[in-house]
């Protein structure tokens, strides 16, 4: 009696099958599209090395070295101690003429703040047309969105900074152990979540709440509002000073805390250790990446989607939170190049420009970079 092979969701295309069509397709989803020459020239080396090349992107030469020196980052510094300290004294003696004087600085720091946030989108938009490593910089946006902030709320541009070099370094990194223990410590993000708010007697449960809910499991996925309740007092005390993050003892409740159905005197690296061990994970990261990368039409979501898309958690899980592996995979697989997903995700603001821009060789021009930037909403 003979039984038919099951076929494995993730199986490779077959090396014969990668022509110029596909080339294109790998350059568009894993970058921002490419030219006639750059689709040639994958195709002609095949689909093992073109994925091999776009994802090990670390080997390739860096064009612009990121320095944290680029921008000021003492615009939104905070007062020193004797600045404090003669701010408390006029405002006890009642000297309004200073005390309006220290006003219009501060008003002047926010509005130089907001013309180097402004800056720093430029730069960055600059920064994704002329890269030779694409992938780094779709993974960036990509965490950009996944850990979403603004700058409205945050209102410190060297923050955003910051946090921008801090996606990129970790662009295909761990999962766990970079991107979202990381986050935790982020000032950006504690500033945006009101972590700095969050103190022993008086939790704020923002941060413990996304990092569930939008960061790692998905709403409703694993947890009860008493796990973030919980969540919350390990995270007591996470804060920043200046541009560093700063643990506030003090302000930490050392209390036993009841998460997930375990107990124990936990603090925030040990809530991330707790919530990686919940099975949504790495479905819910999975299937985030699939949308952004293969498919995210309302029609998508097929059998074969759900198959493919399991058997990656699964790799991602087996890979300790590994993120080159799921990526690699995706890329090399049959399904991801099935005529289903071609043209099937709705192109960003941003990546339909970049896109153009990139495949077409068009110059740009400071003026036309700012009018693109406002348009594709980058920050």
């Amino acid at each position: 009696m003979e039984f038919a092979m099951i076929r494995n969701p993730l199986d490779q295309l077959p090396p014969n099958e990668f022509d110029e069509q596909k080339a294109q397709h790998l350059l568009q989803r894993a970058g921002f599209g490419g030219t006639k020459n750059q689709i040639n020239a994958l195709a002609d080396i095949g689909l093992e090395k073109s994925v091999e090349f776009i994802v090990e992107f670390q080997n390739l030469p860096e064009k612009s070295p990121i320095e944290l020196e680029a921008f000021d980052k003492d615009i939104m510094r905070p007062p020193t101690q004797s600045e404090r300290q003669s701010f408390r004294k006029l405002r006890e003696s009642g000297d309004e003429s200073q005390l309006e004087m220290l006003r219009q600085e501060r008003q002047r720091r926010q509005r130089a703040d907001r013309q180097q946030i402004a800056q720093m989108e430029q730069w960055w938009f600059k920064r994704i047309v002329g890269t030779s490593k694409p992938l780094e910089e779709k993974m960036t946006l990509f965490w950009h969105g996944h850990f979403a902030t603004g700058y409205r709320t945050i209102e410190d541009s060297f923050h955003m900074y910051q946090q921008n070099i801090f996606f990129r370094e970790n662009a295909l990194g761990n999962f766990k152990e970079d991107l979202v223990r990381g986050i935790i410590h982020d000032p950006a993000m504690i500033k945006y979540l009101n972590n700095d708010q969050n103190r022993k007697g008086s939790p704020n449960e923002n941060l413990a709440r996304e990092l569930m809910e939008l960061f790692t499991l998905g709403e409703g996925e694993g947890y009860t509002e008493d796990d973030i309740k919980e969540g919350a007092r390990t995270l007591t005390g996470f804060n920043f000073e200046d541009d560093a993050f700063a643990f506030r003892a003090r302000q930490h409740d050392t209390g036993t805390k009841s998460i997930f159905g375990r107990r124990g005197q936990y603090d925030g690296d040990d809530f991330v250790d707790l919530i990686f061990t919940r099975r949504n994970v790495s479905k819910f990261l999975t299937e985030k990446l699939y949308r952004f990368f293969v498919n995210d039409l309302p029609h998508g979501s097929t059998k074969e989607s759900k198959a493919f898309t399991d058997r990656l958690a699964n790799l991602f899980k087996r890979s300790d939170w590994e993120l080159k592996p799921v990526v690699k995979s995706m890329f090399l697989s049959k399904h991801f190049y099935a005529e289903e997903n071609l043209n099937s995700i709705i192109k960003s603001p941003i990546q339909m420009i970049v896109q153009a821009l990139r495949s077409l060789h068009t110059p740009t021009r400071e003026k036309m970079i700012q009018t693109l930037v406002v348009a594709s909403d980058i920050m």
